[in-house]
C-alpha cells in the first residue's frame, strides 16, 4: 500500500470521527446534557468577550465623537462668519447714523445763521503732490466757488476751495504749509496775522504785532476780511508764543480743537 492511499484512509477516519463527535455533541445538547460544560464555557469567555465589546463601543465612541469634532467646527466657524458679517454690517450702519447726525447738526447750525451752503462728503485725498487736499464730491454746478470754506462740526473752518470742476472740488486744509488764511483772535475786531500750516502737524499765526498780549488757550478765529470767509469761525486754540525781542513781530503756535482725520462730511459756506 503506498504512501497516497494510507493518507486518504486516514483523512476518511478523521472525517468520519469529527463527524460522529459533532454528532454526539449536538446530541447531548438538545438533551441538556453538556449544558453545565457550556455554562462554565461561558462564564470562563466572558471577560474576553467583555474586552472585545468594549474594544468595540470604545471605537464606535471615537467615531462618533470625531464625526461631532467636525460638526462642531463647522459649525463654530459659519458662527464665527455670522458674527464678522454682522460686525462689519453694525460699523457700517454706525457709521451712516454718525454722518447722519453730523450732517443734521451742520444743517440746523448754518441755517440759523442764515447762511447758503452746501453739504459734501469728502472722497478722497490728493497724495501725489507736497500739499494736502481733501476731495469733495461738490462742483461749480452745485455753486461751489475758489475761495469758499469748508466747515466741520458747529463753527470750525478747517480749509478752502482752491479748485473746481462741474462735480467735484478740491480744498486745502489749514495744516498744509500752502494754506494761508487771514485771523484774529477771539474778542479781537480786526486782522491780527496770518495762519499758515505748519507741515501739517499744526498751524503758526505770523505777523502778530509784537505789543499784543497773546497767552495759551487763547482761541484764534477768522477775521473776516476775505471775501467768502465770515468772522468768528473757530481755527484753534494756542499752544506756544514765540516773542523775540527786536522783533517787529511773533509768532503763535496753534492746534486745531478736532482732529481732521476723522471728519467725512464738512459744509461749503457759499454765500453769508
Amino acid at each position: 500500500m503506498n504512501t497516497m492511499k494510507i493518507q486518504n484512509i486516514l483523512f476518511r477516519r478523521k472525517s468520519l470521527v469529527f463527524i460522529i463527535t459533532s454528532l454526539i455533541i449536538i446530541i447531548l445538547h438538545w438533551l441538556g446534557v453538556v449544558r453545565p460544560i457550556e455554562n462554565l464555557l461561558i462564564k470562563a469567555a466572558s471577560p474576553l468577550q467583555r474586552i472585545a465589546y468594549g474594544s468595540v463601543a470604545t471605537i464606535n465612541r471615537l467615531e462618533f465623537f470625531k464625526k461631532f469634532n467636525f460638526d462642531l467646527l463647522a459649525k463654530n466657524q459659519e458662527l464665527e462668519n455670522n458674527y464678522k458679517k454682522l460686525l462689519s454690517e453694525n460699523l457700517s450702519l454706525k457709521k451712516q447714523i454718525d454722518e447722519l447726525k453730523t450732517a443734521t447738526n451742520q444743517i440746523d447750525y448754518y441755517e440759523k445763521k442764515n447762511y447758503t451752503f452746501e453739504l459734501a462728503s469728502i472722497i478722497g485725498k490728493d497724495t501725489l503732490s507736497d500739499s494736502t487736499y481733501f476731495i469733495l464730491d461738490r462742483g461749480s454746478r452745485q455753486g461751489i466757488k475758489i475761495g469758499q470754506p469748508i466747515m466741520a462740526e458747529e463753527g470750525m473752518i478747517i480749509g478752502k476751495i482752491i479748485e473746481v470742476q462741474d462735480e467735484i472740488s478740491k480744498a486745502i486744509i489749514l495744516l498744509d504749509s500752502n494754506s494761508k488764511t487771514a485771523a484774529t483772535f477771539k474778542g479781537k475786531e480786526r486782522t491780527l496775522g496770518i495762519i499758515n500750516g505748519d507741515h501739517g502737524l499744526g498751524m503758526k499765526m505770523e505777523l502778530i504785532p509784537q505789543d499784543e498780549n497773546i497767552a495759551n488757550n487763547d482761541i484764534v478765529i477768522t477775521s473776516g476780511t476775505e471775501e467768502y470767509i465770515p468772522y468768528g469761525f473757530i481755527i484753534g486754540s494756542v499752544t506756544k508764543v514765540n516773542k523775540e525781542a527786536n522783533n517787529f513781530f511773533q509768532t503763535a503756535f496753534v492746534q486745531p480743537l478736532i482732529s481732521y482725520n476723522t471728519i467725512r462730511i464738512v459744509t461749503i459756506l457759499k454765500t453769508y
